[in-house]
């Protein structure tokens, strides 16, 4: 590269790494993470950001200096959750550009704004980006909000795992509604965050 490395630990949002880091992933996107790691931390700090591939792609680049640069891509998750459950029993009338597949699982929500609301529910379907669930007060389109959902993978076989997706309410109707998704993660039930500046220097 052509600069001098880190002398520690840093984890970036993808689109606020170094261009150089964000040249080595051509496929990254926004709610993606990268990491640098520096070869003496290695042993400590790869196995808390390799853990997660159960759930959503991790790789690295191994760089000049011996240092590794880590990228995760948690919005993945939603669309390989896609293609396995296949896509079809979604009505051709719920279709949006990406494929739609049914999705039960518990959920709760937080609204952002003046009038701060949260609820219980579940989802009923999902695609690569956007959610449909269930809410215990009507919500009004176009607000912002934060839905958890439990997730039907878990680390380690055992360690129960939750997406945390933040988007804009673009349909309403009753109890029910169906957001666009602007960022995802993920984090274990314990509070364990899937993005990587939880445990390491961030920018």
């Amino acid at each position: 590269m052509g600069r001098n490395e880190p002398d520690r630990s840093i984890a970036w949002q993808f689109r606020k790494a170094p261009a150089e880091y964000q040249d080595l992933f051509s496929e990254g996107s926004a709610s993606d993470w990268l990491v640098y790691v520096p070869e003496e931390m290695q042993s400590a700090i790869e196995p808390e950001l390799v853990r997660w591939r159960p759930v959503y792609p991790v790789s690295m680049r191994v760089l000049a200096d011996r240092g590794l640069v880590y990228h995760g891509s948690p919005g993945e998750a939603l669309k390989t959750m896609t293609a396995g459950l296949g896509t079809e029993s979604v009505a051709p009338v719920e279709r949006r550009t990406m494929p739609r597949v049914r999705f039960d699982q518990a959920s709760r929500y937080v609204t952002f704004g003046p009038e701060r609301r949260s609820g219980f529910g579940h989802t009923t379907d999902l695609s690569g980006s956007g959610i449909a669930f269930t809410t215990s007060e009507a919500l009004t389109p176009g607000v912002r909000l934060r839905l958890a959902v439990e997730w039907p993978i878990r680390l380690a076989g055992s360690i129960p795992v939750r997406l945390l997706a933040d988007g804009n309410v673009v349909r309403v109707s009753g109890l029910a509604a169906a957001m666009q998704l602007s960022h995802v993660n993920f984090e274990t039930i314990t509070g364990i965050t899937s993005h990587p500046e939880t445990i390491h220097g961030s920018v």
